[in-house]
This record gives C-alpha cells, sequence and structure tokens, in this order.
C-alpha cells in the first residue's frame, strides 16, 4: 500500500494502526522526504456500535499534514542503542512536548514511532532540539492527524 501511494498509482492508503512492537513495521520506510505522510486516524468519530469499533487505522497520502489546531504529529526516530518506553516519554518532555511512544521495530534498525500532542512540521524548532538529545541518529516528521471526534451522547 505505501508503494502504491508513493509511486502516484493510488492517492491514498488506508493502514493498519502500528502495534507496540513490530518485526517489519510499514512507517520504517517513510524517511524520505518523499514517500507519503501520515495524514488521518481513522476511525475519525470515536464510539457507536458498529462491529469492530476498536479497531484503528492510519491514513496516508502525498499532502503535507495542515495544523486544525488540535493534532498530533508522528515523528520516526533512529536511536543508536536500544531504549525502554517510558525514554520517549522523557525525551519529548525535555523539548516542551507531552508524548509517548506509539511503536517499537523489533527487527534489530533501532527505530521508534512516537507521537507528540501538537502540530509539527519538518521545520519546527522543537524536532531540531529532539535531533541534538543523546542517542537520536535522525528524526523525521512522517505525518499528522486531526485529533478524532468523540461521540457526544443524543439529546
Amino acid at each position: 500500500m505505501v508503494g502504491g501511494v508513493a509511486d502516484g498509482t493510488v492517492t491514498h492508503g488506508v493502514l493498519p494502526y502500528p502495534l507496540d512492537e513490530d518485526d517489519r513495521p510499514w512507517w520504517a520506510g517513510l524517511w524520505s522526504g518523499e514517500a507519503p505522510r501520515i495524514v488521518m486516524r481513522l476511525p475519525f468519530l470515536q464510539g457507536g456500535n458498529a462491529r469492530g469499533r476498536d479497531t484503528r487505522a492510519l491514513m496516508i497520502a502525498r499532502v503535507a499534514p495542515e495544523p486544525t489546531g488540535d493534532d498530533r504529529t508522528l515523528i520516526l526516530i533512529e536511536s543508536a542503542e536500544q531504549r525502554r518506553r517510558a525514554v520517549f516519554a522523557e525525551m519529548v518532555a525535555q523539548i516542551g512536548l507531552e508524548g509517548r511512544l506509539v511503536s517499537a521495530a523489533t527487527d534489530g534498525s533501532l527505530q521508534y514511532l512516537v507521537e507528540v500532542a501538537d502540530f509539527l512540521d519538518q521545520d519546527d524548532k522543537r524536532l531540531d532540539a529532539l535531533r541534538q538529545l543523546d542517542h537520536v541518529v535522525r528524526a523525521q516528521v512522517i505525518g499528522a492527524y486531526p485529533v478524532p471526534l468523540a461521540e457526544t451522547p443524543a439529546r
């Protein structure tokens, strides 16, 4: 799916939400500035009584995400050594953001997918600060999405 979006065969792709740990993470191939970007988390409206309502996915496209005022940004980080999950929340706190580790590649590549509670683009100074932290080999914004809406009860 990533290849089809990257080469323009399709305009959008829907991929499974990353696992806590993954030995073949699809998101680890998004380092290039020309790669598709994550633009939406699905479902966008939380709640309801449909089957599979706990299923989550991410949508990718060859467009740059835009800020909506209530966003989450996904950052791909390569580390010089294996890191514990809690370290990533501490790392993003050091640069003034709240965040968490979404997924860790277990294929030996030392790549991690981190979500932060704000909109960042590739030129954001906070991303530069993240790149300067110990053990960070490189860091790349690979997308952002608006926070999904919560279903409000009927009146």
